[in-house]
C-alpha cells in the first residue's frame, strides 16, 4: 500500500463512500489516488485503527471520518493537515 507522496491517498472498503472526497479533490486541484481495501490483512495495516476508511494527505494520516464535500473542501485548503 503506497500511503507517501504528494496529494490525496483514500484507503476503503465495500461500505465506504468516496464520492465526496473525490469530488473535495478535484475542486481544490489536488491529485488523488483510491485504494480499495480488499481483505482483513490490508484492514490489519492501515495507518488508522479503524482500517476500512483512511484519508492521507502528502504522506500525513487525516481522518477516517466521512464528511460531506464542504468539509473536505475546507480541511483541504485550509491546509491544515
Amino acid at each position: 500500500m503506497i500511503i507517501n507522496g504528494k496529494g490525496i491517498t483514500v484507503l476503503y472498503s465495500d461500505q465506504c463512500p468516496i464520492k465526496n472526497i473525490t469530488e473535495a479533490a478535484k475542486e481544490c486541484s489536488l491529485d488523488i489516488r483510491l485504494h480499495k481495501i480488499d481483505n482483513h490483512i490490508e484492514a490489519q495495516n492501515s495507518p488508522s485503527p479503524y482500517g476500512t476508511f483512511n484519508i492521507i494527505v502528502d504522506g500525513k494520516f487525516l481522518t477516517h471520518r466521512i464528511f460531506d464535500k464542504q468539509r473536505y473542501i475546507g480541511i483541504l485548503k485550509s491546509g491544515q493537515v
